[in-house]
């Protein structure tokens, strides 16, 4: 098992899993990911920008982390506890369904905090889908905050939006 960084190699494997992802999470009436996001362009963007990370495990990878500093412009309305900081934001937390319960959110998301911290971030942000109750669920048990919410276009329901302070303040 191993956390690396995405190459482009690598795109038709990571966006199988995350169409696989979208589906299996429309069959349970989460309609966070749809036709249009994430779409192919962003996800090649992704791993262009060297953001987006992958978990193999015996040779194949089952799972991807988004991560940089890019937030959306409804970021700015959040009551964030460490305004005056440049976060590392999470995106696009991803587990093929089959290997789900399995602890490789866990990982990626130990990588993800261990990164940040060693990257000198004090905080991270993400956000996750109100109807998507397993998933915040996941972050508070992390100890990731609520801050508030946002609305994004053609969604009719909100996303939660999350913090972890990484300096103990």
């Amino acid at each position: 098992m191993e956390i690396k960084l995405a190459q482009i190699s690598d795109f038709d494997q990571i966006w199988n899993i995350y169409v696989t992802c979208r589906n299996d999470m429309l069959a349970q009436n989460i309609e966070q990911w749809n036709q249009n996001y994430p779409s192919q362009n962003l996800i090649r963007s992704s791993i262009e920008k060297k953001g987006l990370y992958v978990l193999w495990v015996n040779k194949n990878i089952v799972g991807a982390i988004n991560l940089d500093e890019e937030q959306d412009g409804q970021y700015v309305n959040i009551g964030w506890t460490f305004k005056e900081d440049t976060p590392m934001v999470i995106h696009r937390l991803v587990v093929l369904p089959e290997r789900q319960k399995n602890g490789y959110a866990q990982q990626l998301m130990d990588f993800a905090e261990s990164y940040a911290q060693k990257s000198g971030y004090p905080s991270i942000r993400l956000d996750a889908y109100s109807q998507h109750l397993r998933i915040q669920n996941f972050y508070q048990r992390r100890g990731y905050q609520i801050r508030g919410e946002v609305f994004f276009q053609g969604k009719p329901d909100a996303f939660i939006c999350f913090e972890l302070d990484l300096l103990g303040r």
